[in-house]
């Protein structure tokens, strides 16, 4: 049985250890406020941008007349975020899990992996797949905290990269946030551009200058860019609310073990006072 110190060693570790996850859960909490606010944003702009793309794309005109099409060569690129940090339960194990998921249904295919974070980036490097075959760079940084320039400049590299016909096809894989314990993992196609036209004829209230298919390519771009906000911010807002309630749950069982760990030091005490005692009374009496 342990000691009286020992015990008291570990109420007073596991305190510790509940003043990190404690300060961990009010920072995620912070974090995720924010994040929220800008996903909400995102999303709105997105939503926007996708009916200006159906009201100025000609009938008959599909996206790939605006941005060229991929080449037939199979080969893949796949976008797949995690996170640069733990303590935020099975978040980046589910996203490392869903890279066998994806070779099997892009079987026929070649893939080239750009991973957003390093938990899913140290994952691809073990299993020897090819990781950014045309020299974009690390992108952890994307995962951290990030500007809007350079995620500027991943989205053009990944646009010259499909029109110059280097690869068939773009997708992102990551986390849609829905609400705090609610996100799943979506493969959402990036190029080429997810489109389904909803009329039959060009609106005929809007004077356009220089000419419809300019003014549907430049908002397909902005599109495109509002794609990747949106899985980049998703993402990340999802990997604040694991993160919170991962933090969240630490929490709560470092207070029951703390409790238990105090019942047993309380009883071993009062246990070691009886015997004090006893042996007191005994050598009283005896003597």
């Amino acid at each position: 049985m342990a000691s009286l110190k020992e015990i008291k060693g570990r109420i007073l570790s596991v305190e510790n250890t509940r003043k990190i996850t404690s300060a961990r859960q009010m920072i995620s909490s912070a974090y995720l406020h924010r994040a929220q606010n800008q996903l909400e944003q995102i999303r709105r702009y997105k939503q926007e941008l996708d009916r200006l793309v159906s009201e100025f794309l000609l009938p008959g005109q599909s996206p790939e007349t605006v941005v060229p099409a991929g080449t037939s060569f199979p080969e893949t690129a796949v976008v797949i975020f995690s996170s640069n940090s733990g303590m935020c339960g099975s978040f980046n194990m589910n996203m490392i899990k869903q890279i066998p998921v994806i070779v099997q249904e892009y079987a026929c295919e070649s893939l080239i992996w750009y991973p957003v974070g390093s938990k899913i980036r140290d994952a691809l490097r073990k299993l020897d797949d090819p990781v950014d075959s045309y020299g974009i760079g690390d992108l952890d940084s994307l995962a951290g905290k990030w500007s809007w320039q350079e995620v500027h400049q991943v989205v053009d590299h990944l646009i010259r990269l499909y029109q110059s016909e280097k690869v068939k096809q773009i997708i992102l894989v990551y986390y849609y946030y829905q609400t705090v314990s609610r996100h799943e993992i979506r493969i959402q196609p990036l190029l080429p551009y997810p489109f389904r036209l909803d009329r039959e004829t060009c609106p005929d209230h809007y004077l356009i200058e220089p000419g419809t298919g300019e003014m549907a390519g430049e908002l397909i771009r902005l599109s495109v860019y509002a794609t990747f906000y949106h899985a980049l911010i998703s993402n990340q807002t999802s990997e604040h609310a694991a993160r919170l309630i991962a933090m969240q749950l630490a929490t709560e069982n470092a207070d029951e073990l703390q409790e238990e760990l105090r019942l047993t030091y309380n009883k071993l005490r009062q246990q070691s006072i009886t015997s004090e005692l006893l042996d007191i009374i005994g050598n009283t009496f005896g003597g």
